[in-house]
């Protein structure tokens, strides 16, 4: 599929960091294995997702020495043979009022550990950050990510499809404005199941399709792309109780057709790249390349 689209840039996340309450210190989680390296023709950008409670018990006199600490981590990862190919590092994080001085001191610390480098530090910007620059804040960085996916309900009676919701997406591009920083655009090309139990969502069911939710031994359809478990079992390496409900979402073609319209409305006046989230490979069977590859030339037409 890399080859089919002709792609130049890779997103690769290399690990998440979380706050370990036990040792009172950010901790990797999730970290990549590479079992060999990449075609050295892409380009690579390592994205390290650090959640929001991490800057919510880091301390101010700790921000310095983290950086220096991701920093390395993220090139102890990279394959020695790819780590020329590194010209951009992304950072991947929901921030919040009370968090924003800490997160934007922490990406300026990074910056300052690749200031004799050529690579940059972009950030990904949420919907509601772009909507509402005065209030969220704008990341000390050269370049973003506006993240054009999970935008809708997520739990609730009335959730359909939380993945990409247009309607939802329209009403954050219509209250925005220009953006100070330059930005490209994510849209998604993933599936997930969200399991449902006792009326809360316990987990997310990633690329999970209906074929594996047809045995009506299992499972009981409920609705449009809704089901329920008639018995206990394992779906997708996760263990379903009875009565446990799973609601089925996916992106069609269609919907990323009316949000490239959107889109294009939007940043009529800019250049920008589209980048999927994420690969996969059933992504082929599930879209096609020529519609793909529609789509991105929809952005251009």
């Amino acid at each position: 599929m890399i080859d089919s689209l002709h792609t130049k840039k890779l997103f690769i996340k290399v690990f998440d960091i979380d706050w370990n309450p036990y040792t009172q210190d950010p901790q990797p989680l999730s970290l990549i294995r590479f079992i060999s390296a990449l075609p050295e023709k892409l380009s690579i950008v390592p994205t390290v997702f650090i959640t929001n409670r991490t800057f919510e018990h880091l301390r101010n006199g700790d921000i310095d020495q983290i950086s220096e600490r991701i920093k390395n981590k993220i090139f102890s990862i990279i394959p020695a043979n790819n780590r020329n190919s590194v010209k951009e590092i992304q950072i991947d994080c929901d921030w919040s009022k009370k968090t924003k001085a800490k997160y934007f001191h922490f990406l300026e610390a990074m910056s300052r550990r690749l200031k004799d480098s050529d690579i940059i530090i972009s950030a990904t910007i949420r919907l509601h950050q772009y909507a509402d620059p005065v209030n969220t804040g704008v990341p000390p960085v050269q370049q973003g990510v506006l993240m054009f996916y999970n935008m809708g309900e997520l739990e609730g009676p009335n959730a359909v499809n939380s993945i990409l919701d247009v309607n939802v997406g329209k009403q954050y591009l219509d209250r925005a404005y220009s953006y100070p920083i330059h930005l490209d655009i994510a849209l998604p090309l993933y599936r997930w199941g969200v399991l449902i139990r006792r009326e809360r969502v316990v987990n997310l069911l990633h690329d999970l399709q209906s074929e594996e939710l047809q045995d009506s031994t299992l499972f009981q359809n409920i609705g449009t792309n809704k089901y329920r478990a008639r018995r206990g079992h394992y779906v997708s390496g996760v263990y379903v109780y009875p009565d446990d409900r799973i609601r089925l979402e996916s992106v069609t073609i269609e919907q990323l057709y009316y949000a490239s319209t959107m889109l294009k409305k939007h940043f009529y006046s800019q250049s920008f790249d589209i980048i999927f989230f994420h690969l996969e490979p059933s992504l082929e069977a599930q879209y096609g390349i020529s519609n793909i590859r529609s789509l991105l030339i929809s952005f251009s037409s």
